[in-house]
């Protein structure tokens, strides 16, 4: 579920996703019981608090009434199954307005929540990648070097349609490999299609 177009065909195309929904052209929750009627299981938030989509979570975002948006949990509770399960894995902060406390006791779910542990998880992630059980590289769509950082945040912070991740490089690491396909070879094939 996104409204980039770019995330969305490469979710289908690279990730292989079932289906995808662009949430400013189509109604999630129609989609989401024609594809699980009752309601998925579980819902995962993977966005954050940055993206507000309703006018009242803009504007109290604007009036420092709230750091965080619900709109993206309020989906969620109000379109996963009863007895379903809710996870936030995005990043927020702080505090946020209406969230749907009597949906979510009605329906019984579960809600957990939390960021990724590196320092527990680093050794066995980095061992995935360098055996190549992991291929992350089609998402890389930029290879920067520290001294950069500044050029890369701002490319990130753009959200440009052709940036997904970006690889940093240090003077103490070896050279950033090379992706075997990237996003903008994909990108490129399916504009030409």
């Amino acid at each position: 579920i996104d409204d980039v177009p770019h995330r969305l065909d490469m979710a289908r195309d690279i990730s292989q996703a079932d289906f995808t929904i662009n949430f400013a052209s189509e109604d999630v929750m129609e989609k989401l019981q024609a594809y699980a009627p009752g309601g998925p299981d579980c819902c995962i938030d993977a966005a954050g608090f940055r993206f507000p989509k309703s006018l009242s979570h803009r504007l109290q975002s604007m009036l420092k009434m709230e750091t965080d948006s619900m709109d993206i949990i309020q989906e969620m509770i109000y379109n996963v199954r009863k007895a379903g399960h809710v996870a936030l894995i995005g990043d927020y902060f702080g505090y946020g307005n209406q969230f749907p406390i009597g949906a979510f006791m009605e329906k019984g779910l579960t809600m957990r929540g939390g960021q990724a542990f590196p320092q527990k998880y680093w050794h066995q992630l980095l061992e995935f990648i360098q055996s190549g059980r992991v291929d992350l590289s089609p998402f890389i769509t930029h290879r920067m070097h520290l001294s950069q950082g500044d050029e890369a945040f701002k490319i990130f912070n753009e959200y440009r349609p052709d940036t997904i991740k970006i690889a940093i490089k240090t003077d103490f690491a070896d050279e950033v490999p090379q992706a075997r396909a990237t996003v903008r070879d994909w990108m490129s094939q399916s504009q030409s299609r």
